[in-house]
């Protein structure tokens, strides 16, 4: 009786309170919609301690706790067991603030979510972009692969084919920049019987280390001549006739030494060097022979 009264004279603006019942003895208690669930749920459910609805048409919070009938109470309800649910206590509360806060909980939600996944697609598309950049540069590093192996072969089969022609000659030929031999032809090595052009450097620096001293202009016998490395000279005066006395063997031989410069190439020297012996001891043989008629 007291709770009903309360509940009568309740004028609270933010929440409002009543008793109910499925069964009540007075009219003003019977249970509305919300109320007849709650209590038919209680009964199916005789643990459950309440039983709440959010109304987000109304923004109010429903909220019911049973009463149920105790040892005292049967002196005036004699009909009803100890323990049954006579019927509960009704809370209204305003719940604007919690949809409010519920809105507010969505929106930054929403914007962290759109945030997030325009990050995720922002990345991806970088994640994409590079993907696609990278096999575009793998492509393209395959395509520069192919043509420098193309080009290699085919600077390796020029280098092949200028070795033959060049080992092909009977003159030797080598390539030099005045102090190291860099390269030689077949002659070179049938002459000064080395196996290779590394066997020949393990010995000497320079072709010209074989120069042998004549007392003649036109003969080479220094690495340096005025100041410049011998094959440098010998551009510089390409009119002159160059020669070299060299001994293989106890055999001394007498060569004609000409120089070319190889384009692209500033500090490397092509060298041709020509057997003249026969014609040198010719010479000599005729020159002796107008002194003995002098």
């Amino acid at each position: 009786w007291m709770l009903r009264q309360l509940s009568e004279r309740s004028r609270c603006a933010n929440y409002r309170f009543k008793i109910s019942s499925l069964h009540p003895k007075n009219p003003l208690n019977k249970a509305d919609n919300f109320e007849a669930r709650a209590l038919r749920h209680l009964e199916r459910n005789r643990d459950a301690a309440y039983y709440y609805e959010f109304d987000e048409t109304q923004q109010q919070l429903y909220y019911l706790e049973p009463l149920k009938t105790a040892e005292k109470c049967m002196q005036c309800h004699s009909n009803e067991k100890e323990g049954d649910i006579r019927g509960g206590i009704t809370i209204v509360h305003d719940a604007g603030f919690y949809f409010e806060e519920r809105k507010m909980f969505l929106i930054q939600t929403a914007v962290v979510g759109a945030i997030f996944f325009g990050m995720l697609f922002f990345i991806f598309r970088m994640y994409c972009l590079l993907l696609r950049r990278n096999r575009e540069l793998i492509r393209l590093t395959e395509t520069l692969e192919d043509k420098v192996n193309l080009r290699t072969n085919e600077l390796d089969e020029q280098n092949n084919y200028l070795q033959a022609v060049l080992d092909s000659s009977p003159d030797i030929i080598i390539i030099t920049d005045g102090e190291h031999l860099l390269s030689a032809n077949g002659s070179f090595f049938n002459f000064f019987h080395y196996p290779t052009l590394d066997a020949f450097r393990a010995e000497h620096d320079c072709i010209c280390d074989f120069f042998e001293k004549v007392d003649v202009l036109e003969y080479l016998h220094d690495k340096k001549i005025e100041g410049q490395l011998w094959p440098f000279y010998l551009l510089d005066l390409p009119e002159l006739k160059h020669k070299v006395q060299m001994t293989i063997d106890t055999e001394t031989l007498f060569f004609s030494i000409k120089a070319r410069s190889l384009e692209g190439f500033s500090s490397k020297v092509l060298v041709e060097l020509s057997d003249i012996t026969d014609v040198e001891i010719q010479k000599k043989s005729f020159e002796k022979l107008a002194k003995i008629d002098k």
